[in-house]
């Protein structure tokens, strides 16, 4: 299983957000998208998941662009940035059954294999214990986790996560990166943006630059942030290491007067 960009473009209110883009994630790894703040990163990623519609090039899941929205449903999951989850009173667990949708008929009523589904994707992000919790009482991190589990209970072949670290603390941060990894393991695609170049560096197969919607290069860590890739896209004087990612100052150094 595979999902591709193939020479992607989108234009929102007249500029081009995402240009000339030809990116794949494969079974089996963790693709990280990286770059700074507007280089279009969610763009990228909510077109791979068809919420835009490119104005050129092509959308591909296992080499083909014209699976329907229910098949897409059954074989691609998406958590983003605001998942809109506290929006409505329902308790934890109803929000993430909604991630059984598309594997159910209208109306039929939750399965054995459906609730075992629903309970493995809260616990894998350890959310069980909220299962009977008003979805408005949730805090950011509560309600980033909610979304992650119903996106995992959908039981995807390529799982797609916008920031899916964004508001948590640093235990759920690697909770949610372990099941990631695990998930790559076991043969999913994965694709997820990440700010934390320290995270990416750690936690990611292959990473994939962009800058100002053009994408700077892919390949593995170590290989693609480069000491110039660091400096000139990024502003930082930085180095991968066995260690991860070392960073040194910002490229240039900022002047101080006096």
């Amino acid at each position: 299983m595979s999902a591709e960009l193939v020479g992607v473009r989108v234009e929102l209110g007249g500029r081009a957000v995402v240009d000339g883009v030809d990116l794949a994630v494969r079974a089996g790894e963790v693709l990280g998208v990286v770059g700074p703040n507007g280089s279009g990163k969610t763009t990228l990623l909510r077109t791979l998941y068809r919420a835009i519609t490119p104005t050129a090039g092509a959308v591909l899941v296992d080499g083909r662009a014209d699976v329907s929205r229910r098949d897409l449903a059954r074989t691609l999951a998406a958590a983003v940035q605001d998942p809109g989850v506290t929006s409505a009173a329902l308790r934890v667990v109803d929000v993430v059954e909604q991630g059984r949708y598309s594997h159910r008929r209208a109306l039929e009523p939750l399965r054995p294999e459906d609730r075992a589904a629903v309970e493995a994707a809260m616990a894998a992000v350890g959310i069980t214990a909220l299962a009977g919790r008003d979805v408005r009482t949730l805090s950011g991190g509560e309600a980033q986790r909610v979304s992650i589990a119903r996106a995992l209970a959908q039981q995807p072949r390529v799982l797609v996560l916008d920031e899916p670290t964004n508001h948590l603390d640093l235990k759920h941060q690697l909770t949610v990166l372990q099941t990631v990894r695990a998930l790559a393991d076991a043969g999913v695609a994965v694709l997820l943006t990440l700010h934390d170049l320290h995270l990416a560096v750690r936690h990611c197969d292959r990473i994939a630059v962009l800058d100002r919607g053009r994408l700077v290069d892919v390949g593995p860590p170590a290989a693609v942030l480069t000491a110039d890739v660091l400096a000139g896209v990024f502003g930082v004087r930085a180095v991968v290491t066995d260690r991860g990612l070392d960073v040194l100052g910002l490229s240039p150094p900022v002047a101080v007067d006096g």
